[in-house]
């Protein structure tokens, strides 16, 4: 008894201490666990969607758009490609507008989305169709039935017309020797151009191609609000496409309502829009935040669009009326120098006006002239804006 007495407080202390050394390993082990990783900052880019039915008739224009369900806070650079056919709008935003090849078959476009060294690419797939003029030769086959049963003279005097046209084909040949030379007198088909640009009110037609993938920086100054707006220059046309909410583009400081006279603009809205609310538009932004904007708004899913004029102390100063996506309208504002007042129209269809409350203020104040693309919640919003007119030039 006494033996046994003395050795069970030893053996409850061996205990304790060899499940102190277990747990202290087994404490250990945890600690060695890797930590999970968390990826920060990888976009979430979707499949490319095509606004237009499955198959496409030879030379037909559709809009293809990405959908980024979320930026990942990085900026994004957009590269299309194209097995054929051509990209006329749109290249380095999220939407382009895509003409189809002429021939049948099926082509592939691909995007490749790159940011902070890294990139992927997704690839859909267009299918053109063939002509549908192929069953015509099933009429000549029976018409050759009908003249066997008349004399074989007839067939042989076709070929005698055989011989007609070779006379013809020496006179044609110096006949299209001399088209050329007119060709060249279509080369003042750039007459157009000439003639916008001798409009003393445009401010920019967007047709000078040194500006091309880029805008004029002598006109014009970038302005974003944070997030991402894409604008260049592209094909005669600005385009500005915009994926993170509220707005961004281009502007052209310090007017005031005299220097104005008036602001006028080609506007179009795609129907690839995937916010909520967009627009693109043309305004004005002065010294003390008070704003005006003229656009073309758009919801996603919606057939139709809205094009209508708003101020910041007067969000329903005009009418406005439905328009249709991807179709060109024009915007306008004019300003009186004397009153103040603002009339809106669209189209050349006057829908509003605007009187402010202080017109001494108001016309001491300094405008910015802005183009812009506005997103809602930061979905996909793609526009087009050209020849640009404001009234100071008209002198």
């Amino acid at each position: 008894m006494n033996l046994f007495s003395k050795i069970k407080p030893t053996m409850v202390l061996m205990s304790l201490l060899i499940g102190l050394v277990l747990m202290g390993t087994l404490s250990g082990c945890g600690n060695q666990q890797p930590a999970p990783v968390v990826l920060v900052g990888t976009p979430s880019i979707g499949e490319p969607k095509v606004g237009a039915p499955s198959s496409q008739q030879p030379g037909e224009e559709i809009g293809i758009s990405i959908e980024i369900a979320s930026t990942g806070g990085v900026t994004l650079n957009y590269i299309w490609s194209a097995d054929g056919g051509e990209i006329v709008r749109g290249q380095g935003s999220p939407a382009i507008t895509y003409r189809v090849p002429d021939e049948p078959g099926t082509y592939n476009v691909r995007v490749k989305v790159e940011w902070e060294g890294q990139s992927i690419e997704k690839v859909t797939s267009i299918k053109v169709k063939g002509e549908d003029a192929a069953p015509t030769p099933e009429p000549p086959t029976d018409t050759p039935e009908l003249p066997a049963d008349t004399p074989t003279s007839k067939p042989t005097n076709t070929p005698n017309p055989t011989n007609t046209p070779k006379p013809p084909t020496d006179t044609p040949t110096p006949a299209p020797t001399n088209t050329p030379k007119p060709t060249n007198t279509p080369r003042p088909t750039p007459t157009p151009t000439a003639t916008i640009d001798a409009d003393p009110t445009v401010y920019d037609n967007f047709n000078n191609p040194a500006n091309d993938g880029k805008w004029n920086a002598g006109r014009w100054k970038y302005w974003s609000n944070p997030g991402n707006t894409a604008v260049n220059q592209q094909d005669g046309v600005l385009v500005l496409s915009r994926q993170s909410r509220e707005n961004g583009g281009l502007t052209h400081p310090n007017f005031s309502i005299e220097d104005i006279g008036f602001v006028e603009a080609k506007i179009m809205l795609e129907d690839t829009i995937q916010a909520s609310g967009g627009d693109v538009g043309i305004g004005l932004w002065s010294s003390n935040n008070w704003w005006l904007n003229c656009s073309v708004f758009g919801k996603q899913g919606n057939t139709s669009a809205w094009a209508g004029c708003s101020t910041g102390d007067s969000l329903d100063v005009s009418r406005g009326f439905q328009v249709s996506f991807n179709s060109w309208h024009i915007l306008r504002f004019d300003t009186n120098p004397d009153t103040g007042q603002i009339d809106f129209s669209v189209d050349g269809q006057l829908i509003g006006n605007y009187a402010p409350p202080n017109v001494d203020a108001f016309k001491k104040g300094r405008f910015n002239v802005n183009l812009s693309v506005w997103s809602e919640d930061g979905g996909l919003v793609t526009g087009y804006i050209d020849d640009v007119r404001i009234g100071q030039m008209e002198q």
